[in-house]
């Protein structure tokens, strides 16, 4: 073999061993007593484990545990994989005090299994009776993701990106605000758009067996290792394996720290909005880069679901799967966008009636009235009446108007 072709052939070699091997390599354990370990994930494989032995893991400093639930779509069996232990394991790590979030593993490989699989997390999850202020994970790291498993073609980076916010939007429009993403380096570097998923979302997983590094600060969680061992003995006879996976939680959602919804926003779906002022739709949650579309001020835009960032500020996601404000002072639901309007309109009208009354009086009379008389306060502000909505706003009330008083 020439002399460039050897070259060449040890680049591909090295090429493929780095993108096909994920982490460092393992030690045989990593103690919980000298890291940082702010929660675990465990999947059948940890076994039946008790109130007692999520107790041992408390007291080492663990606050939250992530459950497997669920498995793909259609298994070799023919059945969806769901975790058999997933109660269990939820239900005496709650009793322990520990924060309990769940996650999905992800196999599909194009919109359609992107949809069912989400379908069938938001069903087992259900089922558990968890509620829609749950933290839900998709684990995206399966080769079988790769590739479209209808036509068997290489997916590209943007189409297995696009089949993860399907998978995330899926559950947003069934209630579950609370979507994020976990993935290991290599897979986000090689397969993923990390500017459209953005660094805020993911949970990272790295192995470098040590939490010295403050490399995934800005990201929400970080998996460091897959070796993590508890002295006391916590290990199930069911269990498979006698390790854990050690997080560092970074945001507090993994923690029992989610967000409250901030006030003056709306915080559930309303199916349609309508914007108060020229507002632009992104394809960041975060609301900066890339601008999807720009509505005028009065145009009405479909809603499918509330998502929530980090710091607990709802944002509308659109059915074109961009996000919109979810402000009031941006966006109203059509009722109170026009009950908005027919207060202006009455008040405007009852302002006039003011002025009329003011043009009426001279003299220090006529000053004094308009100090003392700067706002107008109307009672019964928005009277019940039944209005014809045209596109240009109220265009006229229809049937009987309580009667209104200005109150001087």
């Amino acid at each position: 073999m020439k002399r460039k072709e050897i070259i060449w052939a040890f680049l591909f070699i090295g090429l493929f061993l780095f993108q096909s091997t994920a982490f460092a390599e393992e030690p045989k354990e990593v103690p919980i007593e000298k890291n940082q370990v702010d929660f675990i994930d465990i999947s059948s494989h940890n076994g039946s484990m008790s109130e007692k032995e999520f107790k041992i893991l408390k007291k080492n400093g663990v606050k939250g545990v992530v459950v497997k639930v669920s498995e793909g779509t259609l298994m070799e069996n023919g059945k969806f994989y769901v975790n058999p232990l997933a109660r269990k394991q939820i239900t005496e790590a709650k009793k322990a005090g520990l924060a309990v979030s769940v996650y999905h593993y992800a196999k599909f490989s194009n919109a359609k299994s992107a949809k069912e699989e989400a379908e069938l997390f938001i069903q087992e999850v259900r089922k558990l009776g968890l509620s829609e202020d749950t933290l839900l994970v998709n684990d995206m790291e399966d080769s079988y993701t790769l590739t479209n498993e209808d036509n068997k073609k290489r997916n590209t980076r943007q189409e297995i990106t696009n089949n993860m916010l399907l998978f995330q939007n899926t559950l947003n429009s069934a209630g579950f605000s609370y979507v994020v993403h976990y993935t290991y380096e290599n897979f986000l570097r090689n397969n993923l758009d990390g500017t459209r998923l953005g660094k805020a979302s993911l949970w990272m997983a790295n192995y470098l067996h040590t939490t010295e590094s403050d490399k995934y600060k800005e990201n929400l969680a970080w998996q460091w290792t897959s070796s993590g061992h508890v002295e006391e003995d916590i290990v199930p006879e069911d269990a498979t394996t006698s390790r854990f996976d050690f997080n560092v939680d970074y945001s507090g959602i993994f923690t029992n720290n989610l967000p409250k919804v901030k006030a003056s926003y709306i915080s559930k779906n309303p199916s349609e909005v309508v914007a108060q002022k020229e507002i632009s739709s992104y394809w960041d949650i975060h609301l900066t880069g890339k601008k999807s579309k720009t509505y005028k001020q009065g145009e009405k835009i479909e809603v499918a679901a509330i998502q929530m960032q980090v710091d607990g500020t709802p944002t509308l996601l659109l059915k074109d799967g961009s996000y919109l404000s979810a402000n009031l002072q941006d966006v109203l639901p059509p009722v109170a966008h026009i009950q908005k309007m027919a207060k202006e309109k009455r008040k405007n009208i009852l302002l006039e009636e003011v002025k009329r009354e003011m043009a009426e009086e001279t003299g220090e009379q006529g000053v004094l009235k308009m100090l003392k008389s700067p706002i107008v306060t109307i009672e019964n502000e928005i009277p019940t009446r039944e209005v014809k909505i045209l596109p240009g706003g109220i265009s006229e009330v229809i049937g009987e108007v309580k009667e209104e008083k200005i109150v001087k």
